[in-house]
């Protein structure tokens, strides 16, 4: 499938999208306001919806809607594949450094919160996958909330070689 490509000589860089687009697996492209070169979806997932943004990043949104095409189908998949991510790369830190903190109450005292120490199977449970990031051919972010274990945080796993997620890695954000 050809897309139209915007004439601007500002634009020649970024193909966009001129109007609204139905893909087959992915459903439908809208561009995201504000933005010339930033397209999204929404697709459904664990009984919800969830924006995935498609950035062209130096590549036609052809290829960035292919990989996104790709990926949809597998989501459950790389899901699971970027939690034990997480796990791999920040359950020492949380049970080591984040879950103990002081917290200040309404009398401006200070009381130290203790949580306990979290097993992978139980970390890996705390994160909701709230959006998704396909940028150019080759890279795709899976944006988790934390659910509060590292103060509201966004946690995020990016993968630099497409759907193989063995060049990734999950980074805190915020």
């Amino acid at each position: 499938m050809s897309y139209p490509v915007a004439s601007s000589p500002s634009k020649a860089v970024y193909p966009v999208l001129l109007k609204e687009m139905k893909h087959p697996v992915i459903g439908e492209i809208k561009p995201l306001e504000d933005e010339d070169s930033v397209f999204f979806v929404v697709v459904a997932y664990e009984q919800r919806e969830l924006e995935v943004r498609l950035e062209p990043d130096n590549c036609t949104i052809e290829s960035v809607i292919e990989l996104a095409a790709v990926l949809i189908p597998l989501l459950s998949e790389r899901d699971k594949i970027s939690r034990q991510i997480i796990a791999k790369e920040l359950l020492e830190t949380y049970n080591n450094n984040w879950r103990e903190y002081d917290e200040m109450q309404e009398d401006e005292t200070w009381k130290t919160v203790s949580n306990p120490l979290l097993s992978e199977h139980d970390f890996k449970k705390k994160f909701f996958l709230e959006s998704i990031t396909v940028m150019g051919d080759s890279c795709i972010e899976f944006w988790y909330d934390d659910s509060g274990l590292f103060a509201g945080h966004s946690i995020i796993v990016s993968s630099f070689d497409g759907l193989d997620f063995t060049d990734a890695y999950a980074q805190m954000f915020g």
